[in-house]
């Protein structure tokens, strides 16, 4: 958590970051809460494209975890690795 929380803005501006940083910092759904956060507060404008990313890298995350999962437990099926837990 204590990475994570520099990298998604949260005690400074996208700006201050380093070109190599930010390209990872932008590919977290915080980053864009935060910042739209900081727009609000300085400038008293709400950036509804910047929810708006953050909805869709959640979503996108979102579905390659339910794909990774979905896999996984076809394989462990396919490969009976599945403990029965039934009576």
């Amino acid at each position: 958590m204590f990475v994570l929380m520099p990298l998604c803005c949260v005690y400074f501006p996208l700006a201050t970051l380093p070109d190599w940083l930010q390209w990872i910092s932008l590919s977290l759904a915080p980053t864009y809460v935060f910042e739209g956060m900081r727009a609000l507060l300085l400038n008293g404008a709400v950036e509804t494209g910047l929810m708006a990313r953050a909805l869709l890298i959640n979503a996108i995350y979102l579905a390659a975890g339910a794909s990774a999962f979905l896999f996984y437990l076809a394989d462990a099926r396919r490969r009976g690795t599945l403990v029965g837990m039934g009576e």
